[in-house]
């Protein structure tokens, strides 16, 4: 795979916390809502970049299996290592969507 976006683009850490700003605790329920998710579901975010909506969805939607995928192998590196961090149990594929 390739680092090209994690390393030139947007580093994954800046990329992670520009999106918590658009995924946040007073919203998620908005998201969730509009992507008409419960709870138990099987839920797979393509473009997931660092994992940070993988990580709220987890933390909602605490018996669904989560899953995030990304082409660039940084971001899916990053978002393992910050699952591990926050204690959830989300997967993450490093992978063309197409």
């Amino acid at each position: 795979m390739n680092t090209y976006w994690s390393q030139y683009v947007q580093k994954t850490e800046e990329l992670y916390l520009s999106r918590a700003l658009k995924f946040h605790s007073g919203n998620i329920e908005r998201w969730a809502d509009i992507m008409q998710l419960q709870d138990g579901m099987k839920i797979l975010e393509v473009g997931c970049a660092g994992g940070l909506l993988c990580h709220r969805l987890k933390e909602r939607f605490p018996n669904a299996e989560i899953t995030g995928l990304d082409f660039d192998t940084g971001h899916i590196d990053f978002a393992k290592k910050k699952t591990k961090e926050l204690n959830l149990s989300c997967n993450f594929i490093a992978g063309d969507a197409t």
